[in-house]
């Protein structure tokens, strides 16, 4: 039967009511929950007595009312080093300090405690930093005083201690810390290889004890699947009502104060929490994914809401703003843990090399040379999966900067522009000098 012009047009007009109602319920409705498969952060059971924490965190709260009452920080005499009497006086009024050290280090595991939400209070990081301060004046006291096989004992303890904080399940600030913990020692272990006239025999064990770079591999991927737990804490507290969006806004636009949530009464059409969830979820297993493969082969963390228009009128929009203000804190971190890995590479190396000189009267004009009488291999430049690179002319070591070019390293005049630099993270290619 034909059908005539007006039943066409309410066939048509039935039709586009169907993809609009359909359209309604799809934009208006919510998704199950997503899957956490690979995404979860297992807590062992740990006694406190068992728990590096446990000693680490009154470390800390003893040093900070050492700084308190003298009025001389730890930092005041790190930043002035060379003054030994002040160091000395330091060492001897914190010796419960470096004692509880002692027994943190020697415990099995280090486990932070569960944070309930971003807005968790830390008061016990900041103290670390602190104490592998307190470890570093004491090397270089010891190193001054001859002590030199001590010194770099010392140094090599506080390197583990950053392992551990690292690899404590904490969220990606205490990935960080332990990121920076690490680095203090490695700087002073860069210094004292300057002039350090132990034999071969005993700084070549110094580069197997510095081979840890899955503490950071761990470390990090652990930090970034608690940024889940914490986010789906977040959006937990909205669905309750517990937050407003105008709440979260406030607290996330203190990572990028030019980002905007959208602080107004929430629907189901602007925020979607299971939607929310199950994106960051995704977000979260490329992050992780993206850990232990070098820059050049990541895969890019896209935003869910592009630069157009059309995002005005875009479902769930306020999910996808959190969102998309939470990822680069995911990138900066992933290209810390790989910076993290190139310092203890090159470190290594440099232990390597001053060896190979001390035996040989010269460095050598390749660093293959060096493997396997001094190092196993040559450690890998994080941003191109390479070995890292070698200037005997220009005496550095190097790997590419975020640019993927090698530019043959940093020139000699670099140095001489800055006399008390021996590493340069912030040119084109990072360059570790080789000052011996």
């Amino acid at each position: 039967m034909k059908l005539t012009a007006g039943k066409k047009k309410l066939i048509a007009l039935a039709v586009l009511v169907a993809i609009a109602i359909a359209a309604y319920v799809i934009t208006m409705t919510d998704t199950g929950p997503p899957d956490l498969s690979g995404i979860k952060v297992r807590y062992e059971d740990i006694p406190l007595n068992e728990n590096a924490f446990t000693y680490f965190e009154k470390a800390g709260g003893l040093l900070e009312d050492y700084s308190d009452r003298s009025g001389d920080s730890v930092d005041t005499v790190y930043r002035n080093e060379y003054n030994p009497a002040a160091i000395s006086n330091q060492i001897a009024q914190n010796q419960a300090v470096l004692h509880l050290f002692q027994q943190g280090l020697a415990c099995r595991e280090m486990q932070f405690p569960e944070m309930e939400g971003y807005m968790t209070l830390l008061s016990y990081l900041p103290p670390m930093r602190q104490v592998a301060r307190l470890q570093s004046n004491r090397a270089f006291l010891l190193f001054m005083n001859g002590r030199q096989h001590d010194a770099f004992n010392v140094l090599i303890q506080t390197h583990q201690y950053g392992c551990m904080i690292q690899k404590g399940k904490g969220g990606l600030i205490h990935f960080l810390v332990g990121t920076a913990v690490k680095a203090i020692a490695r700087i002073r272990i860069r210094e004292f290889l300057q002039t350090t006239t132990l034999p071969p025999r005993v700084l070549k064990s110094y580069i197997n004890l510095l081979d840890d770079n899955d503490a950071s591999v761990e470390g990090i991927s652990n930090a970034i699947r608690l940024e889940y737990v914490l986010f789906s804490s977040m959006i937990d507290d909205i669905e309750s009502g517990r937050m407003s969006l105008k709440d979260v806004e406030k607290m996330l636009t203190t990572f990028d104060p030019d980002k905007k949530v959208d602080g107004e009464k929430s629907s189901i059409y602007r925020f979607k929490p299971n939607l929310t969830r199950r994106m960051y979820a995704e977000t979260i297993r490329v992050a992780i994914d993206n850990v232990d493969v070098p820059c050049s082969k990541m895969t890019k963390i896209k935003k869910k809401i592009p630069r157009s228009l059309r995002t005005r009128i875009s479902p769930n929009k306020s999910g996808k703003r959190i969102h998309d203000i939470m990822i680069p804190a995911y990138d900066r971190a992933v290209e810390q843990s790989g910076r993290d890995r190139i310092g203890i590479g090159a470190t290594r190396l440099l232990i390597a090399l001053k060896c190979y000189k001390m035996l040989n009267g010269t460095l050598p004009n390749n660093l293959n040379a060096l493997v396997p009488n001094y190092i196993d291999s040559i450690p890998l430049d994080y941003y191109d999966g390479k070995p890292l690179r070698y200037s005997r002319s220009k005496r550095v070591i190097y790997c590419l900067g975020p640019d993927l070019k090698d530019s043959g390293g940093p020139d000699p005049s670099w140095w001489r522009d800055r006399p008390t630099r021996t590493v340069s993270w912030n040119e084109e290619d990072i360059g570790f000098l080789i000052n011996f």
